[in-house]
């Protein structure tokens, strides 16, 4: 039984898809998840409820099915995002996304932050050259 109320829940999601959008992506525990809606334990019913609201708010993750061990590592992006982060993201998990171990996703993560700062470096230098 949740013990958060639904605002709550709703304003957590609302700060993932946040987080994403300023970012490109965002690497958390599934125990984050678990935390925000005040379950005692990942479910069935309660991981498909996560994985609906995320859809809502255009947010994919790998792996395709959020665990429901809460000490795994979940990847949040958006398919579409900035500067092809989901396209690159594809790239580098290609059809392992639900086999993807929390070192991996770690390492996906680094490979998202070192490109993210490239893109930000050459956006800066066309900026303050032009």
């Amino acid at each position: 039984m949740s013990t958060v109320a639904p605002e709550t829940t709703d304003g957590a999601f609302d700060a993932i898809s946040a987080i994403v959008e300023s970012n490109g992506f965002f690497l958390w525990e599934a125990r984050g998840l678990k935390m925000i809606t005040g379950d005692k334990r990942l479910g069935a019913r309660k991981v498909e409820r996560m994985e609906r609201e995320l859809a809502d708010r255009g947010i994919h993750h790998i792996p395709r099915r959020i665990p429901r061990d809460e000490n795994a590592k979940v990847l949040f992006y958006a398919p579409n995002g900035s500067d092809g982060l989901g396209t690159l993201i594809h790239q580098l998990v290609g059809s392992n996304d639900n086999n993807l171990s929390n070192e991996a996703l770690e390492l996906v993560g680094g490979i998202l932050n070192k490109h993210r700062e490239a893109v930000r470096t050459v956006e800066a230098t066309q900026s303050c050259c032009q």
